[in-house]
């Protein structure tokens, strides 16, 4: 793979409305969260309903731009990223998998029409049932609705309390335990804030040292929640991926408190979502191969996954499954939403050692 290529999946060049959930931090429980979909209010003209606005690859209704092949079959954005310019589909690259017609990176086929009317049809916020264009759904989900949920003032200082606004937040600030504090007990708090931090700065420094590695490639995954019901506490197969002369899975678990086979559906219930890079037939494989790599968030995600790094593994048949990471965090709602209803998009970063 040339550095140009690397470069293009690593940071594909994106413009204003592309960038969907970039300037969030990957640790906000509140704000990196997958976007509502929005109940529709008024018909869609000829259209009818939304199901029509459905990417035929991810079976979602876009948030950002919206292709087509030649005849019309709509194409997302993180679709088309992939379908047309992943180079490693092979005989499937640059074809509309609904007609089988070629798509050329060359003529781009924008649908500006239907990413108008996507953009001013009215729906309904799921929370408090506000009639609103679909365009202002997120940012009023996250900043406006009345039942959105908010952190206690006191969280720079450890307060972890999040509710929803109003007058649980006001009762809450005001009984808060963090008000009445000793000195000594907020240093031990903030101490293990610190301490978190310079972990986290840590592990970015050493994905910047793996990104000057010589032998690294890149492999576009994508999460598509249509084919089945992604359950909890089991890791799913993603994505089956070639690289390094190697077949491997890239494999996801959500985790719910107390591994609860049906979870509280509270918001304020966490769950965990984990990532682990398999070998897939590790029958076939005698001589072990060190890897190290890395799971990054792609720009069309709506969430931001958190930063995550193997510094070496070494695969083999007796050894077939790589270390588990933590990726995301956030509540039963949000991550059941992510993995049944809107799925994401992510940059596997691979490094031979």
């Amino acid at each position: 793979m040339s550095l140009e290529n690397l470069e293009e999946i690593v940071s594909p060049r994106l413009s204003a409305e592309d960038e969907i959930n970039t300037d969030v931090d990957s640790e906000d429980e509140i704000n990196n969260v997958p976007a509502e979909s929005g109940v529709l209010v008024h018909g869609l003209g000829i259209y009818g309903d939304l199901y029509n606005f459905r990417c035929i690859l991810c079976n979602t209704v876009p948030f950002s731009k919206i292709y087509q092949c030649n005849n019309g079959h709509l194409i997302c954005a993180g679709c088309y990223q992939i379908r047309v310019l992943d180079k490693m589909l092979g005989s499937q690259m640059g074809t509309c998998s609904q007609c089988g017609v070629r798509i050329y990176r060359q003529r781009v086929n924008r649908n500006t029409d239907v990413e108008r009317q996507l953009a001013e049809v009215s729906v309904a916020c799921e929370k408090c049932n506000m009639h609103l264009p679909r365009c202002q759904l997120r940012l009023h989900s996250l900043q406006d609705c009345c039942n959105r949920l908010t952190t206690c003032k006191y969280k720079r200082i450890g307060c972890k309390w999040k509710g929803t606004v109003g007058v649980l937040e006001e009762a809450h600030n005001e009984n808060c335990e963090f008000r009445h504090k000793k000195a000594e007990e907020l240093l031990e708090e903030l101490r293990k804030m610190t301490e978190k931090r310079d972990k986290k700065t840590a592990l970015r420094v050493n994905v910047m040292k793996f990104l000057q590695l010589p032998q690294i490639t890149a492999r576009m995954v994508h999460l598509i929640p249509i084919d089945e019901t992604i359950l909890p506490n089991v890791f799913t197969i993603c994505q089956i991926i070639d690289a390094f002369n190697r077949r491997w899975s890239v494999e996801f678990m959500w985790r719910t408190a107390n591994l609860a086979d049906v979870p509280n559906e509270e918001e304020t219930d966490p769950c965990t979502l984990l990532f682990q890079l398999c070998l897939y037939n590790s029958v076939t494989e005698r001589s072990p191969l060190g890897l190290s790599y890395t799971l990054l968030s792609s720009a069309y995600s709506d969430i931001r996954f958190q930063t995550n790094m193997c510094m070496r593994h070494d695969f083999s048949r007796d050894n077939p499954n790589g270390p588990v990471a933590t990726i995301y965090e956030n509540s039963w709602y949000n991550i059941n939403r992510l993995l049944n209803k809107r799925g994401f998009y992510a940059r596997l970063l691979m490094a031979r050692l």
